[in-house]
């Protein structure tokens, strides 16, 4: 696991099998063909109720984390390209591990299987450079600018090391009295780190003896978004720590600071029916859960790790993001599905495909069909005027004309830190809509 614990969004993405089991939502039939009134089963009026997927108990943090276990990719299976410098590393072969890292940064792009991967690859090698240089010639300089271009890249572990070193200084530790801890570099890495969806990142910007040089403003922003990026931390902790600060600074000026600095805005209205809007909490865990989820998935790794057997259901992705919900305690989950339900539960709204199209926005998790293949990707960001979708998807290759034709543009869009936006047309993406994911204000009843 990452270190943002068990409960972690980017394990809900996998490419699915036929219909991701969304006939069950949105009408979508099986291969079989044959449905129930087909095989001869007796009419019951309405739909039935779904499986039990109550917002105010289970799934919680067990379902997670056995949804983790069962779908996600294993973190621990390296690239085969950085095989020579891992086993260099584990055998103290530290001039080999410089060999090969020069071999990796020195390669050219087109020598990868993308640009995504041949910007992680060479962070990761700059990353394992520093400690053997460090190992190798005591050179902490030449060690901090390798780790530094790996960081530059939005490389999480090296943003940790740098940190945590000019944090030691500016507090004073003789241990660290060799580091350069420029306050302006501290808040730079820091902001990396943070809108990576490190915890301990954000929580340094927006600590109040942050030695960082930023705005009253700003640091009210990154102390809630830490707090929601603390999951582990209990829901009555987390809960008083954010009501707080709302308290501390206001509801107004909160909201300016989110307006400011989150890529959601200060809010989200209330949609069809029964769906309830986005409040200031809501969008701080929304803005957690997505930056969290560029950082960790944003087109750079491969396969590898990717473990075999059956792809989850669509009631089985809306219970992990329930879980995720039931875990903060002040957010709920829904499923807009276009069309009539099969099922009956109060988190599954239908909704018409053009208004689930209209309602997309930031956080929001799509689940798309194009023929046989079903695939789950988050939304960074919407450009109604451009017609255009930028999705923080890591399995970026979906989309592309080549493998999906349903499209016929398609743009990786370099964004922030080294990562990647996978950019479609709206109206493109419009009919393969099969069903959305969105966090939202938790009911009160």
């Amino acid at each position: 696991m990452t270190g943002w614990m068990e409960v972690r969004l980017a394990f809900l993405k996998r490419v699915g099998a036929v219909c991701l089991t969304v006939a069950g939502l949105s009408g979508c039939q099986e291969r079989s063909g044959r449905d129930a009134s087909a095989a001869g089963a007796p009419h019951t009026p309405g739909p039935p109720p779904c499986a039990p997927l109550g917002q105010g108990g289970p799934p919680g943090r067990d379902y997670v984390k056995e949804y983790y276990r069962k779908y996600s990719v294993d973190p621990n299976t390296p690239p085969e390209a950085l095989a020579p410098v891992l086993n260099a590393m584990r055998d103290r072969r530290f001039a080999d591990a410089l060999a090969a890292t020069g071999e990796l940064i020195g390669r050219d792009e087109s020598r990868f299987r993308s640009r995504p991967e041949a910007g992680w690859l060479k962070a990761e090698a700059h990353f394992y450079r520093a400690f053997a240089v460090d190992t190798l010639t005591g050179d902490r300089r030449e060690a901090t600018r390798e780790l530094k271009l790996a960081a530059e890249a939005g490389h999480l572990r090296a943003v940790r090391v740098l940190t945590e070193q000019m944090w030691r200084k500016h507090e004073g530790d003789p241990d660290f009295a060799w580091v350069e801890a420029d306050p302006a570099e501290l808040g730079k890495l820091l902001r990396i780190g943070a809108e990576l969806g490190d915890t301990r990142s954000a929580a340094m910007l927006g600590a109040e003896n942050s030695p960082a040089p930023i705005g009253s403003r700003e640091k009210t922003y990154w102390s809630l978004v830490s707090f929601a990026l603390d999951i582990n931390e209990s829901a009555e902790v987390r809960g008083r720590r954010m009501q707080s600060v709302i308290a501390r600074f206001g509801e107004q000026e909160v909201g300016a600071a989110l307006s400011e600095y989150s890529p959601l805005g200060s809010g989200t209205a209330a949609g069809p029916g029964h769906l309830p809007g986005r409040g200031l909490v809501a969008t701080i865990y929304a803005d957690a859960a997505l930056r969290h989820e560029y950082g960790s998935s944003y087109g750079r790794r491969g396969t590898e790790g990717t473990r075999p057997g059956p792809s989850p259901s669509t009631l089985e992705l809306l219970r992990g993001f329930q879980g995720y919900a039931n875990v903060a305690r002040d957010i709920a989950a829904f499923l807009l599905v276009p069309g009539a339900r099969s099922c009956e539960d109060k988190s599954i709204i239908s909704v018409s495909r053009g208004d689930i199209v209209a309602l997309l926005g930031p956080s929001d998790y799509a689940v798309v069909r194009c023929g046989p293949i079903t695939h789950v990707a988050m939304v960074r960001r919407v450009d109604r005027a451009a017609d255009r979708l930028y999705f923080a998807d890591g399995l970026f290759q979906y989309w592309q004309p080549s493998h999906n034709s349903c499209i016929t543009k398609f743009d990786l869009v370099p964004s922030v830190h080294g990562g990647f936006l996978a950019a479609v047309p709206i109206h493109e993406v419009e009919p393969m809509i099969q069903a959305v994911v969105t966090l939202r204000d938790r009911p009160s009843t």
